[in-house]
C-alpha cells in the first residue's frame, strides 16, 4: 500500500445497539485508515458515550451535530477529514475484515479511477427479512457494473471528486447518495464495482419499516427528477386499478387482470427460488412485495406532486380546487 491518506466517514443516530460492533469491525480491518470521522445527528441514547470509549484505541473523531440529515452529516465528516480518499459506511452496517482494503486498493493502484463501489450483504434473522432481502437486494451477479450506483453504506472515492460536484445534496433527506453518484457520473468520474468489498446490512424488521424506507427513497428520487426502470410499476398499478374498476362492469376483464397479476408476482417467486428461501419466507413474500411496491408507487407520486406544487408556488401561480 502507498502512503495515500484514507479517511473512513460515517453518520449515526441512536445506534447504541450496533455502534460497538461497527467500531470493533473497523479496528479489525486488514488496512488501517488515517482516521475515522463520525458525525452524530443528535442521538438520544448512549451512542456518543460508547464512541468515546474507543477514542484511545482508534483514530476516531466524533462531531455531534443535532438535526443534521445524512447528506449534511457526510459533508461535515468529509470536510473535517484529512484523507485524499474518503470511504463511507453507514451506521448499523458491519464491514468484513478486508472491506477497507478491497475498496481503497484499486484507487491507490490506478490513478485514473475515482470511485469504487462495494457490496452490501443482507443480514436476515426472520422469515420476513429473508423475503425483504430477496425482493430488494440484488445478488452481485445480477448487478451491471457499468450501471451500478453504489450506496454510501459501502463506497470509496477521491475527495477531489466530492469537491468537484459540491458534495452530497443537502436538500435531500433520503436517496442523497443516488443523486451524488449521478452527479459524479455527469462530472466524468470513473467508477469500479468491487463486489468483494462487503458490509453486512440489516434488513428492516417490520412491514411498516419497509414501507417507510422505500417511500422515502422514492419520494426523494421523484423530487430529484430521478426515474429508474422499476418505477414503471407505477403505470402497472394505475392500469391495474382501472382494470379492476372495469371488471365490475365487464367480468371478463377480471380474468385478464388475474392472469397479469400472476405473471407479475411469478418473477419474484422465481427470484426467491434462486435465493433458496425458507418455507416461512415464501409466506411473507407477497405481503413484503406489496408493501415495497406501495412505498415505491405512493412515494414517487407524492414526490412528483410536491415538486409540482412547489414549482407552481415559485412561479407565482395558484392551485385552484
Amino acid at each position: 500500500m502507498s502512503a495515500t491518506k484514507v479517511s473512513v466517514i460515517s453518520t449515526v443516530l441512536n445506534e447504541e445497539i450496533s455502534i460497538g460492533e461497527l467500531l470493533e469491525a473497523l479496528s479489525a480491518q486488514t488496512f488501517t485508515p488515517e482516521e475515522i470521522v463520525i458525525v452524530d445527528a443528535g442521538s438520544r441514547d448512549k451512542t456518543v458515550a460508547l464512541m468515546e470509549k474507543y477514542a484511545h484505541s482508534l483514530p476516531l473523531k466524533v462531531f455531534v451535530c443535532p438535526g443534521a440529515n445524512r447528506a449534511e452529516g457526510r459533508n461535515i465528516a468529509i470536510r473535517e477529514a484529512s484523507g485524499d480518499i474518503i470511504v463511507s459506511i453507514d451506521g448499523g452496517c458491519i464491514p468484513y475484515p478486508n472491506w477497507l482494503e478491497n475498496l481503497v486498493s484499486p484507487l491507490i493502484e490506478e490513478s485514473s479511477l475515482d470511485v469504487v463501489g462495494g457490496y452490501y450483504e443482507p443480514v436476515v434473522n426472520t422469515p420476513l427479512q429473508e423475503a425483504i432481502a430477496a425482493l430488494t437486494v440484488p445478488s452481485p451477479k445480477d448487478i451491471s457494473p457499468s450501471e451500478f450506483l453504489p450506496s454510501s453504506r459501502s463506497v470509496a472515492f477521491r475527495k477531489q471528486v466530492w469537491e468537484r460536484v459540491g458534495g452530497y445534496p443537502e436538500w435531500m433527506r433520503s436517496a442523497e447518495d443516488t443523486v451524488f453518484d449521478i452527479l459524479l457520473k455527469k462530472a466524468g468520474a470513473k467508477f469500479l464495482f468491487q463486489p468483494e468489498a462487503k458490509v453486512k446490512w440489516r434488513m428492516r424488521e417490520s412491514l411498516r419499516g419497509v414501507f417507510r424506507q422505500f417511500y422515502e427513497y422514492s419520494f426523494w428520487d421523484a423530487r430529484a427528477g430521478v426515474f429508474f426502470p422499476h418505477y414503471h410499476k407505477i403505470w402497472l398499478y394505475l392500469g391495474g386499478l382501472i382494470l379492476l374498476i372495469l371488471s365490475c362492469f365487464f367480468p371478463a376483464v377480471f380474468y385478464a387482470l388475474s392472469i397479469g397479476f400472476l405473471i407479475y408476482i411469478s418473477r419474484f417467486y422465481f427470484r426467491a427460488k434462486r435465493r433458496r428461501l425458507s418455507p416461512k419466507a415464501y409466506l411473507w413474500l407477497l405481503p413484503a412485495l406489496f408493501t415495497y411496491d406501495l412505498g415505491n408507487v405512493s412515494g414517487y407520486i407524492l414526490g412528483k406532486l410536491t415538486s409540482l406544487k412547489q414549482k407552481i408556488k415559485s412561479e407565482g401561480g395558484e392551485i385552484s380546487c
